[in-house]
């Protein structure tokens, strides 16, 4: 009998290092297809989920001799319904469980590094892909907005309004641009809807050198009584993604909750 333990333990010991070794060898092949190929990266968090509930499966399996027993046939239907249940939710929710992240560790330290030498930024005037100039006052307003807020990030420099502006429309690439100002990236920014309650945007930052990189992007739906709070929460995650530290006053300033009347920050920007 505890001979028959000592190698069901060599067993399991056995099949968790092959395991593991092939399941990072596999992942990482994965991971360079979707780099290469630009695939969705909703694929690899499934197969990473497949992966780690395929692990208890192999180990039951192990664990019976390699035989299906009645109660191992019912370990294997309970682990094959989590994982089903896991693997739902993650296309339905995507981004909560975020299992790429199990694999992203040589990825996010690169990524660390190249957001460490970020200290200085130029927000570019926001682009109008609402379909209308009547908005463009308040397009103007939201760059503005966004320039004073991260202004006010003693650890970086941020180029002025002025300054910006004078790059709206040129003919000139993202690298050539940095070059021109000195900084270490680029904002750029849309807005695609402006409605009576709320507006729609999109914000990226992008690391201009050695090659042109996108390293933060998200779309935003934002409630208009709500624009300045946003605009000091788009400062603060921007800081973050390229980790800059704030002050603890600065923290104050960027946390500080503002609700706003629509109509009269409306009249506000196009004064």
């Amino acid at each position: 009998m505890e001979q028959t333990e000592q190698a069901n333990k060599g067993n399991i010991a056995k099949t968790l290092i092959v395991y593991l070794g092939g399941a990072w060898v596999f992942i990482e092949a994965i991971n360079f297809l979707i780099d290469k190929y630009d695939w969705n990266t909703t694929i690899l968090d499934v197969l990473i989920l497949l992966v780690i509930f395929g692990l208890p499966a192999i180990l039951i399996y192990t664990w019976f001799h390699q035989k299906f027993t009645t109660k191992a046939i019912m370990l294997q239907a309970l682990n094959g319904v989590i994982a089903l249940a896991v693997i739902v939710f993650t296309i339905v929710n995507p981004g909560k469980l975020d299992p790429t992240q199990l694999r992203l560790l040589k990825f996010k330290d690169n990524q660390k590094q190249l957001a460490e030498s970020i200290r200085s930024i130029v927000i570019l005037p926001f682009d109008n892909y609402t379909g209308t100039d009547e908005f463009e006052y308040y397009v103007a307003g939201m760059h503005s907005g966004l320039i004073g807020d991260l202004g006010k990030i003693s650890a970086l420099r941020v180029i002025s309004k002025t300054s910006s502006r004078l790059f709206k429309g040129v003919d000139m690439s993202i690298p050539e641009i940095a070059s021109e100002l000195s900084v270490d990236a680029v904002i750029e920014a849309s807005v695609s809807c402006v409605g009576e309650d709320s507006l729609c945007l999109q914000i990226k930052v992008i690391k201009p050198f050695p090659e042109e990189e996108q390293i933060w992007a998200e779309d935003f739906r934002v409630a208009k009584t709500q624009i300045l709070n946003f605009l000091n929460d788009v400062s603060k995650k921007i800081s973050e993604e390229i980790n800059v530290v704030l002050t603890p006053q600065e923290e104050s300033l960027l946390a500080e909750a503002r609700t706003v009347d629509p109509k009269a920050y409306d009249a506000y920007l196009m004064g």
